[in-house]
C-alpha cells in the first residue's frame, strides 16, 4: 500500500505532516478493509516516527482499539499491549504503564517467539522502574538487552537495544552507559538516521564529561557545523550546545560558557 510506505519515506525526508497525513489515510483503509494486523503493525511504527504529544495520543487511542480485535493473533496482540504499556510509561503514568505491560510478559512468555518476548521484555522494564521497581527493572533490561544485541535476535520495531541500555543506566552506571551508547551510535550510523547519530553523541560527550575524560567528549562533539544547525533548528535539540559549552566551562574556558550552561 502506497500510503504505508510514504509514511516512513516523508519522515525520514523530514516532511513530519504529509507523512502524518499518510499513516492516518492507510489507518482508515486499513481500518474499513477489517485489517486489524496490518493496522496494528502500522500503528507500532507511529510509535517510533511520530513523537508529538497530540499524535502520541492519536497512536495510544488507535492501540487501545485495537488490542481486543487480535484476540486470534497472540504475537500481534503482546505487542500491542506492549506499546500501550510503553506510551503510557512516557506519558508518566506508571501504574496504568504497569497494567499494559504485566499481561503482556505474561503473554510473551507464553509465545514460542524469542525476539517477541524480549521486545516486550524490555518494555515492561521500563514500566517497572516507572512503578518504583528500579532493582527489578534494571536485571530485566540487562539480560533481555544484552540478549537482544546477540547477533540472532533483533529489536522488532523502536530504538536499538543498546540506546536503551544506554538510557537506562545513564544514571547508575556511566562507564556501562558510555560503552552502550557507543554501541548504539555503530547501528544508527550504519542505518542513517542522523538525528539519533547526533542524541547518542551528545549522551555520549555528558557522560565522558561526568567521568572527566574531556578528550573524549570533544571528540564526539566535533560535529559538521551545518548538520549541528539542522539538528538544532529543525528538531529542536540542544544536548549538542550543553556538551559543548559544559567542556568550556570544565576547562575554565571564557566567563561566558559557564553563563550560558546556566
Amino acid at each position: 500500500m502506497l500510503h504505508v510506505l510514504a509514511v516512513g519515506a516523508e519522515r525520514f525526508l523530514g516532511e513530519q505532516d504529509r507523512a502524518w497525513h499518510h499513516y492516518v489515510e492507510a489507518i482508515r483503509i486499513l481500518r474499513s478493509r477489517g485489517d486489524a494486523v496490518t493496522e496494528s503493525r502500522l500503528c507500532e511504527g507511529g510509535v517510533a516516527l511520530f513523537f508529538e504529544p497530540e499524535r502520541q495520543q492519536r497512536l495510544l487511542a488507535d492501540l487501545i482499539a485495537l488490542e481486543p480485535m487480535l484476540e486470534l493473533h497472540p504475537v500481534r496482540q503482546a505487542m500491542v499491549r506492549a506499546r500501550v504499556a510503553g506510551l503510557y510509561e512516557e506519558a508518566g503514568q506508571g501504574a496504568e504503564a504497569l497494567r499494559w505491560s504485566e499481561p503482556a510478559i505474561v503473554q510473551a512468555q507464553n509465545l514460542d517467539d524469542q525476539a517477541t518476548l524480549l521486545d516486550v521484555a524490555m518494555i515492561h522494564a521500563w514500566c517497572l522502574a516507572a512503578a518504583g521497581r528500579r532493582y527489578e527493572a534494571g536485571a530485566l533490561m540487562r539480560t533481555a538487552g544484552e540478549e537482544m544485541m546477540s547477533a540472532t535476535v533483533r529489536p522488532i520495531i523502536g530504538r536499538s537495544p543498546a540506546m536503551q541500555l544506554a538510557t537506562f543506566f545513564a544514571d547508575d552506571d556511566l562507564r556501562y552507559m558510555v560503552r552502550m551508547s557507543f554501541v548504539a551510535l555503530d547501528e544508527v550510523k550504519r542505518r542513517g538516521n542522523m538525528r539519533y547519530v547526533l542524541i547518542n553523541q551528545a549522551n555520549i560527550a555528558e557522560a565522558a564529561i561526568d567521568l572527566g575524560d574531556w578528550e573524549g567528549a570533544e571528540r564526539v562533539l566535533d560535529v559538521d557545523p551545518e548538520l549541528h544547525r539542522w539538528w538544532r533548528e529543525e528538531h529542536h535539540e540542544t544536548g549538542l550546545d550543553l556538551g559543548i559549552q559544559t567542556l568550556r566551562a570544565y576547562r575554565g574556558e571564557p566567563r561566558e560558557a559557564a553563563d550560558e550552561v546556566r
